[in-house]
């Protein structure tokens, strides 16, 4: 989640979109992976949907995307991408400026995806379960959620054990800026997403069907709404 009103580090780092892009524009992996995902489904919820990096693929792969991000400078450039794409495109993205907990809608999707880190940028025990019980909401029942974390590295500069949140400085185009990120663990996540009501919990290794070790970067997440009755 780009999100603004939190920590300068949580917004800071998506203040410039193009350079945003730019620093970002030969990773692949993530997009990949969702892609497979949600290679079935119709309808897809992406929290966090910056500029569109995965957005994009997703509507020209034939999906329905309900884009959601908090950052208006990167919704302003996934809004001008959009209007560079076929109309076909153009017609299954539909974009909303809203807090991943706090947006609400009465449509339901077949998969609710967190992409890139989004979830590192709720820092509290009720932000996590906002957010939660918003995602679960917004799924067809038997639909999954999609996630993808880095796995905590605690001795890295900047890391406060207590918060389990890490200020990095990084350069940026117009000077230094921060990033803050929240560390969950594989267990932790798993257990938030438990008592959110998911179930078919599922932890894996860098974008791959491995186990998660100690050598794992990130580890993806994919949690499922029980089909009712």
């Amino acid at each position: 989640m780009k999100t603004e009103g939190l920590h300068p580090g949580a917004v800071e780092h998506y203040q410039n979109a193009a350079a945003y892009e730019s620093r970002y524009q030969a990773r692949s992996e993530d997009i990949e992976f969702y892609l497979r995902r949600c290679s079935a489904q119709k309808s897809v919820l992406e929290y966090g949907a910056g500029a569109g990096r995965l957005t994009l693929p997703l509507a020209r792969a034939g999906k329905k995307v309900y884009a959601v991000d908090t950052s208006s400078p990167m919704l302003a450039l996934l809004r001008a991408r959009l209007r560079a794409e076929p109309a076909t495109v153009r017609a299954r993205v539909e974009v909303k400026k809203a807090d991943m907990r706090t947006f609400s809608t009465r449509r339901r999707f077949d998969r609710v995806l967190a992409g890139f880190h989004t979830v590192n940028h709720l820092y509290s025990v009720s932000d996590i379960a906002a957010f939660l019980k918003r995602a679960f909401s917004h799924l067809k029942p038997g639909g999954r959620l999609e996630m993808d974390l880095p796995l905590p590295r605690i001795d890295l500069p900047g890391y406060d054990p207590i918060a389990q949140v890490q200020v990095t400085e990084m350069d940026g185009p117009d000077g230094p800026e921060l990033l803050t990120l929240r560390w969950f663990g594989p267990q932790e996540i798993a257990m938030h997403l438990h008592y959110a009501g998911f179930r078919r919990i599922i932890l894996r290794a860098d974008y791959t069907q491995e186990r998660i070790s100690q050598e794992t970067g990130v580890f993806t997440v994919s949690a499922q709404r029980p089909q009712e009755g």
